[in-house]
């Protein structure tokens, strides 16, 4: 398929473009700012060209004649990426959401820091978590499951229709409630050990109040913060590879309810 039938096809590869561009602006990886938007714009344009002979040959999209419908289509076929996009995000925020339980537990929860994926300010265990949670995202393979999951949308998901919203909002806020589940397990070793110390250190103040306990708590609690932190980190990366699996079985679900409900 040579460059004529491109040509001749350019608003399917246009609409393909459209599809792929929602992971680029709202996933983990692919969304970073820290990349730049011309090496973006050409990873965009050389997936969409990739996936077009396959798309093409299916006949998948029956582009309209009115320049109005094809407007609405672009904005449908966008809405779809960022869809898979937005779930993915969602699961790599439950390393930071455990991070800043740690950090409010031992004591540093006001430091904070800029994220340079998100550009906002979270806690600095928050950062730390959330870079790890992007490295077991690349580990475990999840940059191109994602692409699958855009070629995949196209046999799950041909269309949105309004019913579609309404599986498309009970899934993102079972995703929300489950994140923040996720987080808090994660970071409920570290609350158990940190309550444990505080009566420790409670005790010791009662038993000799001539103790500084206020000077001697906090690098303490920051001491065996971080010692907790190094000895979970194999169990973070286990539990990290097991959420990423679930995250696309959670995204087909997702995307079959929505293409069911049309």
């Amino acid at each position: 398929m040579g460059m004529e039938a491109f040509l001749n096809n350019f608003e399917v590869v246009f609409l393909i473009l459209c599809r792929v561009s929602g992971i680029f602006v709202s996933s983990p990886f692919y969304g970073s700012r820290t990349i730049p938007k011309s090496i973006k714009s050409v990873l965009v344009l050389f997936i969409a060209l990739t996936m077009f002979p396959v798309i093409n040959k299916i006949g998948f999209y029956k582009v309209p004649t009115a320049f109005l419908e094809y407007i609405l289509l672009i904005f449908q076929e966008l809405g779809i990426g960022l869809i898979i996009g937005i779930c993915a995000t969602i699961v790599v925020n439950v390393f930071s959401i455990s991070g800043g339980f740690y950090s409010l537990q031992m004591g540093i929860g006001m430091i904070n820091v800029i994220d340079p994926l998100a550009q906002v300010q979270v806690p600095i265990l928050g950062q730390l978590l959330g870079i790890i949670a992007v490295l077991i995202f690349l580990l475990c393979g999840a940059h191109h499951l994602l692409l699958i999951a855009v070629f995949k949308s196209y046999e799950l998901l041909p269309a949105i229709t309004i019913s579609s919203f309404g599986p498309l909002c009970k899934n993102i806020i079972d995703m929300f409630v489950n994140s923040f589940v996720l987080g808090f397990s994660i970071a409920l070793p570290i609350i158990g050990i940190m309550y444990i110390l505080d009566i420790a250190i409670g005790l010791c103040s009662k038993a000799s109040p001539q103790m500084n306990i206020m000077i001697l708590g906090w690098p303490l609690k920051i001491l065996i913060g971080f010692l907790t932190l190094a000895i979970l980190l194999p169990t973070l990366f286990s539990m990290g590879i097991d959420i990423f699996d679930n995250l696309f079985n959670r995204i087909y679900k997702l995307l079959f309810e929505m293409g069911k409900a049309i």
